[in-house]
């Protein structure tokens, strides 16, 4: 098949594992089953891969719909290869509890910005 510009050069990876970079930092793992003329995407048997350190873990998503908006890269993965990284796989449960959660995370940026405010003489 010759080359496709635009959203069109995605029917090529139809029904193929593709990963999908999301513009929030999500990582998406699935078969690409369904494109349309704005580029939104639906994947199939998809896992979010979240990295932690030199850890990673997969979470179950099932089919998953990216909107054209939200994803900022989008490519097709080589079955059967071994990666070349040093990261190593972590059961879900005791990774989930190592990453900090959004509470904790903005309960920090919420204190940090106090002090900055603090320091600067605004009282809050």
């Amino acid at each position: 098949m010759s080359y496709l510009p635009g959203t069109a050069s995605l029917l090529e990876e139809l029904d193929k594992k593709s990963m999908v970079l999301l513009r929030d930092g999500r990582t998406l793992i699935g078969f690409l089953r369904s494109v349309d003329q704005f580029a939104n995407l639906v994947l199939h048997h998809c896992i979010e891969r979240i990295h932690v350190g030199d850890a990673y873990g997969d979470i179950p998503r099932g089919v998953f719909s990216c909107g054209a908006k939200t994803s900022s890269f989008s490519g097709r993965l080589r079955s059967g290869r071994r990666s070349r990284t040093s990261s190593r796989r972590s059961v879900w449960r005791r990774f989930s509890r190592s990453r900090p959660s959004n509470r904790q995370k903005r309960r920090k940026l919420t204190e940090l910005g106090r002090k900055h405010s603090r320091r600067e003489g605004l009282r809050i």
